[in-house]
């Protein structure tokens, strides 16, 4: 078969037998390039897998510290005092109120609640609109006050572009109910 092909090149015009390697190039500089990003992309995943077996290599060393860590901190909750969704939309109304944040500033949403039997995570959505530095300020220590029942997951501020001195806050506040 090579003594074919090399006999059929051999017989063509010179100008057909550049076009043929100048093909030939282009192909093999086609698979190259097609090779080059898969193992770009095998080195990219191995790296990524390498960092996150480390990750949680990691998490397994320190199983037992983080283990008595969240006995510890979950013996020192009161179930009478963690929030249901409830109290959790009052807690927050209250704190954007004391705030001085009132109904043409700040909305706020429930999500449904998720749970595992024993514990259930309820979230609340908080969207403030075009309030000054010192009321937000002020709303997150009002929110501070109860640090311990409650937390902030996602955190969003912008400024107006009108107004620069006024602030769009949004808001993920999270909270833990211990089932009595």
């Amino acid at each position: 078969m090579i003594r074919t092909i090399r006999s059929y090149f051999l017989s063509r015009l010179l100008r057909e037998k550049l076009l043929l390697l100048g093909l030939l190039l282009i192909g093999v500089l086609w698979w190259l390039s097609a090779f080059g990003s898969q193992v770009g992309r095998f080195w990219r995943e191995q790296r990524s897998t390498t960092v996150t077996l480390a990750e949680q290599q990691q998490w397994l060393k320190n199983r037992v510290v983080i283990e008595t860590a969240a006995q510890k901190a979950a013996s020192q909750l009161d179930p009478g005092k963690t929030f249901d969704q409830t109290r959790l939309v009052n807690a927050v109304n209250q704190a954007a109120f004391d705030a001085g944040l009132r109904n043409n500033y700040f909305t706020i949403s429930a999500a449904a609640p998720e749970t595992n039997g024993q514990f259930t995570v309820h979230s609340v959505e908080s969207n403030v609109t075009n309030a000054d530095y010192g009321m937000l300020a002020q709303f997150y220590l009002n929110l501070n006050k109860n640090s311990t029942y409650i937390g902030i997951e996602r955190f969003a501020l912008a400024s107006n572009r009108a107004d620069p001195s006024k602030l769009t806050l949004k808001l993920q506040i999270s909270s833990v109910e211990i089932k009595r």
